[in-house]
């Protein structure tokens, strides 16, 4: 259509100006016709029509931040991160600045860098002069004082924060403690060999095998002990396959191929040692019995005896205890449990009775009123509890092992007790007696007596252990248990 306005004409100009605005981004078509003559009056030859396009409407839309890297509380971000923000619309790169688009530690100062702008990205990106800090939150922020090319400043303060990543673990771990200790003696021969370090370790580290073993143990000399390693939380242990020898000096050895979860090994191998003690006779089946015998069991009523009552060869009218009394089951003559009993009592009394290794022979028999640490003791005589009670102390270690050999008797007073501290326990005591054994009334006793005769206890004692008679491989003797308690000791 026709666009209505005005014609106004000066000399050899005329001009048409539109009644209204044009609009914008539109062909228009302008035409004079032959109508329009000189003064002299003559017509155009021909009409003169051309065309032209307005322009675009003017940009009044205001830029935003449509992305950021990183995101807003985005966390273990690597400490060389530059921070860019894109934008909705190309921008004025000289309004892009460190004075408009900066960063600072959260509450704190601001950061030294320097911005750029990338236009074909529509990015703005700074890069901080120098590594930031580890475990820091940060915060970034542009202002509205960026403009996009038609000059439209930033609506709205673009702000957001993140925070960097923890330092890098570059610390070689450390084992804090190892069992048994440094220079430890009178280990128990059935002990694990234990390593703690001072935080979790790549358990496959632990366990590997190439190019050389991380875990091993030692002895005697060179002589590596086979063995199964397990990790859990932060310990390696090391379990023996079989019983460690006794009185044996043994060395411990983790590698320096055993890392942390970061990768960091140990900074040098971990070595120790410790030296076994004796270790104990193996009872075998005969650790579920109280009592054994092979001529009699007898005693006076009001007894409770836990644990099982063995008699062989004789038979089961040998055992005159009150069998309400008995918390176990009694075997006698040629019941199979008392015979494989018997068989393994005789080697456990016989093991016990040769064992001479880092032996300590006692001066005097009387044992009352003193303390001794796990080992073998043995007198040429008897033994006896008479000037005082008797303490064993296992320094901690409940596997320790005491031995006491005597080729005679061993009395224990009237009240005299065994006292057992610092982890001492009564299945790992053993008194091996050559002829036989006699607990006064009252008595405390711990420990396994194997006596190669007979065995009495007198009213009012109590037992924890196991009263044995007839162990020697020429045994014979008889069982007197009157009006006391015994109970087989935990293991």
């Amino acid at each position: 259509a026709l666009i209505a306005g005005t014609v106004t004409h000066t000399s050899t100009t005329a001009a048409f100006k539109p009644a209204i605005l044009l609009k914008n981004s539109t062909t228009y078509v302008a035409n004079i016709t032959v109508g329009v003559k000189d003064l002299a009056g003559n017509a155009m030859a021909s009409a003169k029509t051309w065309s032209f396009v307005t322009g675009a409407a003017p940009d009044i839309v205001a830029p935003t931040v449509t992305s950021t890297d990183p995101f807003n509380t985005a966390v273990d971000l690597a400490v060389s991160k530059s921070i860019t923000a894109s934008f909705s619309e190309s921008m004025n790169s000289a309004t892009i600045t460190t004075a408009n688009f900066t960063l600072r530690k959260f509450g704190g100062a601001l950061i030294d860098g320097t911005v750029t702008y990338d236009s074909t990205a529509k990015a703005a990106t700074f890069k901080p002069a120098s590594s930031l800090a580890y475990s820091t939150t940060y915060v970034a922020e542009i202002n509205t004082a960026v403009e996009d090319l038609a000059g439209n400043e930033l609506g709205v303060v673009k702000s957001w924060s993140f925070t960097t990543g923890a330092a890098p673990d570059t610390t070689a771990p450390q084992v804090t403690s190892v069992y048994p200790v440094n220079g430890a003696k009178d280990i128990g021969c059935k002990e694990a060999i234990t390593a703690t370090f001072d935080e979790e370790m790549d358990s496959a580290t632990i366990f590997q095998t190439t190019p050389k073993v991380t875990v091993t143990l030692t002895g005697p000399g060179l002589t590596p002990v086979a063995g199964v390693v397990t990790y859990v939380d932060k310990i390696a242990k090391f379990t023996p396959g079989s019983d460690l020898a006794d009185n044996t000096l043994f060395t411990a050895t983790i590698d320096t191929q055993a890392k942390d979860l970061a990768g960091n090994a140990l900074a040098s191998s971990k070595v120790w040692s410790f030296t076994t003690g004796q270790s104990e006779p193996v009872l075998g089946r005969s650790s579920s019995f109280a009592l054994m015998a092979s001529t009699a069991i007898s005693g006076v009523a009001g007894s409770e005896i836990n644990g099982d009552v063995g008699i062989s060869p004789n038979g089961r009218g040998s055992v005159t205890l009150i069998e309400a009394e008995i918390n176990g089951t009694i075997y006698s003559a040629a019941d199979q449990e008392i015979l494989d009993a018997i068989a393994d009592l005789k080697i456990a009394y016989d093991t016990a009775k040769a064992k001479a290794t880092n032996v300590e022979t006692l001066a005097t028999k009387d044992l009352g009123g003193k303390t001794f640490y796990p080992g073998l003791y043995k007198t040429g005589d008897s033994f006896d509890i008479t000037s005082g009670d008797l303490t064993l102390d296992a320094r901690g270690n409940a596997n320790s092992v005491f031995i006491f050999q005597m080729p005679t008797t061993l009395t224990v007073a009237v009240g005299r007790k065994v006292i057992l501290i610092n982890n001492a326990k009564a299945s790992n005591i053993y008194w091996q007696v050559g002829s036989s054994a006699t607990l006064n009334t009252t008595t405390v006793f711990k420990g396994n007596i194997m006596a190669n005769v007979s065995i009495t206890v007198n009213g009012g004692s109590n037992v924890e252990g196991r009263l044995l008679a007839a162990a020697g491989t020429d045994g014979s003797g008889a069982v007197v248990f009157n009006t006391s308690i015994i109970n087989i000791p935990a293991p």
